[in-house]
């Protein structure tokens, strides 16, 4: 057996503290998308039967895929 009480595989990471933006996410990414130093990203396949789908809002960095706004977007808040 591979389990081991003493190293498991999925330790708890600690949360990500962010620092607070000056600006919103959305002006943000318009800012950095204009200068070059982030571009969009083809959006990933998403299950609009999720309770965190929104079809009606989009997001500018996964190239205006439904499903969330730019200033909800999780990955663009990392990439920032």
């Amino acid at each position: 057996s591979l389990y081991n009480p003493q190293h498991p595989n999925h330790e708890k990471k600690p949360p990500r503290n962010f620092t607070p933006l000056a600006k919103s996410r959305t002006k943000l990414f318009e800012r950095l998308k204009n200068t070059g130093h982030l571009q969009p990203v083809q959006p990933k396949p998403v299950n609009p039967s999720s309770q965190f789908y929104h079809p009606d809002k989009n997001c500018a960095y996964h190239l205006g895929a439904a499903g969330h706004s730019t200033k909800d977007c999780l990955i663009l808040k990392h990439r920032i």
